[in-house]
C-alpha cells in the first residue's frame, strides 16, 4: 500500500454533500488520499487496511459532523489517530467542522482543546495550509496563544521545581496548591492524560491543602475525586468507595493494567502516593515529608509530554530574548506562588 498525504475519516452518510467536493479539490491541487469507497478493493481485510492506511498517510482529515458523532467505526478511528499522535509527538489531525458546533466537538472531545478548527466552508483555506505542510513549509500547531503557553508554563514551572528534589516538609503544602493549579482545567503539558484521572487529582490536591481544617467542603471534594477516579478505572462513577477500597482499586490497576499508557500510569501513581498521604495524615496531625517518588513520577509524565508541547506550542521563531522573557515571565509568576499571591 502506498503512502497517501492526507486520511479522510468520516461518516458515509457524509459522502455526497461534502466528502465527494472535498476529494475534488483534493485531486485538483495534486494532494493524494486515502478514502474507503476508492481505495478498498475486493477481498480486502476491512480493519487491517484502514489502520493500516490511517498509520501510513501523512495527515489525517477529521470530517464532523452529527452523523459522525453517532457512529462507533469513527470514533474508533479517532482513537487511533489520538494514540498515533502520542505515540509519534507529532499533530497529525486537522479537524474539519460540518453540521455541529466547535463547542460540542470539545465537549466530547476534550483531547482537541487548542486545536486549530476548520470550517466546511474553508475549503481554500484547508488546502493552502495543506499544501504547506506536505511540502514542510509550515508546521500544524494547536492555535495557542503564546500568552496562554505562558500561562500554561508557569504552573508548569511551579510543579517542575520540585521533581530534582523531594519537598521540604515546611513546603508540602504549597507544593499541593502548586500541583493542584497544574491539574486544573485544560494544561499543554498533560495532553494525553484521562480527563478523569485529572480531574480526580485536581480535587484530591483541593482536600490536601486544608487538612488542618477538614470539613464539609473537604469531605465533598474527596468524594467527587473517588467518583473521577473510579470513571477512569472502571467506567462507572462510585462517590461512596471509601479512601481503603480507592487505594486497592488504583494498586491493582497499576499492578495488573499493562495497557495503561505512560502518562496515565504516571499521574495514577501519584494519585495513589497522594491518597495514602491523606490516609495517614490523621496520625500526624501536621504536614510531614511527601515520598519522593511524586518528583519522579512527575518527571516521567514531563519526559512524555513535554517535547510535543514545546513542538506544538513555540513559535516558528524564537531568539534569545523571546526566550529570556518566558522564563521571566515564569519566575515572576513562582514568586507570587511563594509569597501566597
Amino acid at each position: 500500500m502506498s503512502c497517501k498525504d492526507v486520511f479522510i475519516c468520516h461518516a458515509s452518510e457524509d459522502k455526497d454533500s461534502y466528502i465527494k467536493p472535498l476529494t475534488e479539490r483534493l485531486k485538483d491541487n495534486d494532494i493524494s488520499f486515502w478514502i474507503d469507497s476508492e481505495d478498498l478493493r475486493v477481498g480486502d481485510h476491512l480493519d487491517q487496511s484502514i489502520i493500516q492506511a490511517l498509520n501510513s498517510a501523512r495527515f489525517v482529515l477529521v470530517i464532523f459532523s452529527k452523523d459522525f458523532l453517532s457512529k462507533e467505526w469513527t470514533n474508533r478511528e479517532l482513537q487511533l489517530i489520538r494514540d498515533r499522535e502520542e505515540t509519534e509527538n507529532e499533530i497529525i489531525l486537522l479537524p474539519i467542522l460540518e453540521d455541529v458546533s466547535q463547542e460540542l466537538i470539545l465537549t466530547k472531545y476534550s483531547f482537541l482543546r487548542g486545536r486549530k478548527f476548520l470550517k466546511w466552508t474553508e475549503l481554500d483555506k484547508l488546502i493552502h495550509d495543506l499544501q504547506h505542510y506536505l511540502q514542510g513549509t509550515a508546521f500544524p500547531n494547536n492555535n495557542l496563544l503564546f500568552s496562554d503557553f505562558l500561562s500554561h508554563m508557569s504552573r508548569f514551572n511551579a510543579v517542575m521545581h520540585w521533581t530534582a528534589r523531594p519537598v521540604p516538609q515546611k513546603e508540602t503544602e504549597q507544593f499541593f496548591s502548586a500541583l493542584q493549579r497544574f491539574f486544573y482545567g485544560h494544561n499543554l503539558f498533560l495532553e494525553g492524560v484521562n480527563d478523569s484521572l485529572t480531574s480526580a487529582v485536581d480535587n484530591l490536591c483541593r482536600v490536601l491543602c486544608r487538612l488542618d481544617s477538614f470539613d464539609g467542603y473537604s469531605e465533598g471534594k474527596l468524594a467527587i475525586s473517588i467518583g473521577h477516579c473510579s470513571t477512569f478505572l472502571s467506567g462507572s462513577r462510585d462517590r461512596d468507595m471509601d479512601l481503603n477500597e480507592i487505594i486497592y482499586n488504583c494498586e491493582t490497576v497499576i499492578d495488573s493494567n499493562s495497557n495503561l499508557s505512560n502518562k496515565n500510569r504516571s499521574v495514577l501513581i501519584i494519585y495513589l502516593i497522594l491518597l495514602k498521604y491523606l490516609q495517614s495524615y490523621s496520625g500526624k496531625r501536621s504536614y510531614y515529608p511527601l515520598h519522593h517518588e511524586v518528583g519522579n513520577q512527575l518527571h516521567s509524565l514531563f519526559s512524555n509530554t513535554l517535547p510535543s508541547a514545546m513542538a506544538a506550542s513555540l513559535p516558528a521563531i524564537h531568539d534569545e530574548y523571546e526566550w529570556e522573557r518566558v522564563y521571566e515571565h515564569t519566575e515572576t509568576d513562582w514568586l507570587k506562588l511563594r509569597s501566597g499571591g
